[in-house]
């Protein structure tokens, strides 16, 4: 990642530019599924039925971060292995040029 100067748009600017559009977009379409599937209910919904569905919506977010997290952590394991046998390979590898004969003053 380039560090960024001074005078460039801040991050928040781009990330308006470039990605609210989609995600307005996203919501949007989310909206428009709610509508067809439940109609106007939610609007007519209970308030306390409302809120007992928020927390679960609040309780679900943290639950997904962490099988996200969890998923990261198998990724990063996963890189970090492959990472390391790609180097002990090459490490190996030279350790073989060294080794070898030379001809007329070249490696073989």
């Amino acid at each position: 990642m380039t560090r960024r100067k001074k005078k460039d748009t801040p991050i928040s600017d781009e990330a308006l530019r470039s990605e609210f559009p989609a995600w307005s977009d996203k919501i949007r379409a989310r909206c428009e599924n709610g509508k067809l599937e439940y109609g106007d209910k939610s609007f007519s919904k209970d308030p306390l039925a409302l809120i007992e569905e928020l927390e679960q919506e609040c309780l679900d977010i943290p639950g997904w971060s962490f099988i996200t997290y969890c998923r990261l952590q198998q990724m990063k394991r996963a890189l970090t292995e492959a990472l390391n046998r790609t180097l002990h390979d090459a490490a190996g590898q030279l350790e073989t040029a060294a080794d070898s004969p030379r001809r007329n003053g070249r490696p073989a």
